[in-house]
C-alpha cells in the first residue's frame, strides 16, 4: 500500500489519527512527543492549561537524547510529554501488508506529524526525501498587536520524538531516499518504481 502526502503542508491531526490510518491499521500504534516552553507573561496561561512541568534539567539528565540535542532543550523552563496512541477502527481493512508513506521537503505541520507518527512506530517505510519539520506541537499563539491591529502568529513550542530528535531542526528523513517529481506520470517516477522493484 502507497500512502502519497507530498506536497502535503498540513491542515488537521485529527484526519489521520481519527479516520485514515484506524481505518487501515490492523493493531494499535503508539509514541511519545514531548514539548519544551519557556516561561514568559505570554505562555503563562498555556504553561498552566497544557499542564507544562518544571524540572527539565532532572528530565534531560535520566534521558538518552544526545548532547547536543539536551544542550538545545537546557535553555527552555518547561516541557510535557503527550502520548498518541492510534487504534484500528472496528471496520478497519485490518491491512497486514507493508506501507509505503511517500514524502517530500514540502511535508509540513500535520502532515510532517504523520511522517514522524509513521518513522516513530516503524508503521511505514518513508521513502522520498526530507521533510520540512515542524510537525510537533499544539497550534501557534496568536496576539493583537495594540499599536497597529495586526495578529502575530508564532509557534510558542520547540518539538521532541520519543527518540530524541528536535523535529523542527532535524525534521523527518526517510528510510529510502530518492529524489522523485510528484508532477510526472506515476508509473515513470523513480520513487514508484523503486517501491515496485522492492516489492518484487
Amino acid at each position: 500500500m502507497i500512502i502519497d502526502i507530498r506536497g502535503n503542508t498540513g491542515g488537521d491531526s485529527r484526519y489521520w489519527q481519527d479516520f485514515l490510518l484506524p481505518s487501515i491499521i490492523d493493531k494499535p500504534y503508539s509514541t511519545n512527543y514531548y514539548s519544551f516552553i519557556k516561561n514568559g507573561d505570554l505562555n503563562k496561561k498555556v504553561i498552566s492549561q497544557e499542564k507544562y512541568k518544571e524540572g527539565v534539567s532532572e528530565f534531560l539528565n535520566e534521558s538518552n537524547f544526545s548532547n547536543e540535542t539536551k544542550e538545545i532543550l537546557s535553555k527552555f523552563d518547561y516541557y510535557t510529554n503527550y502520548p498518541i496512541l492510534v487504534n484500528p477502527s472496528e471496520d478497519s481493512i485490518k491491512f497486514k501488508g507493508h506501507i509505503y508513506l511517500l514524502i517530500d521537503s514540502t511535508v509540513y505541520s500535520s502532515a510532517e506529524m504523520l511522517a514522524s507518527f509513521c518513522k516513530e512506530t516503524k508503521l511505514a517505510t518513508l521513502v522520498g526525501s526530507q521533510s520540512k519539520g515542524d510537525g510537533i506541537g499544539t497550534d501557534p499563539l496568536q496576539i493583537d498587536l495594540p499599536n497597529s491591529g495586526y495578529v502575530l502568529r508564532f509557534p510558542k513550542e520547540i518539538g521532541l520524538t520519543e527518540s530524541g530528535y528536535i523535529n523542527e531542526i532535524e525534521k523527518t528523513n526517510p528510510d529510502i531516499n530518492i529524489d522523485s517529481n510528484r508532477y510526472d506520470d506515476i508509473k515513470d517516477q523513480p520513487i514508484i518504481q523503486k517501491i515496485i522493484e522492492i516489492e518484487g
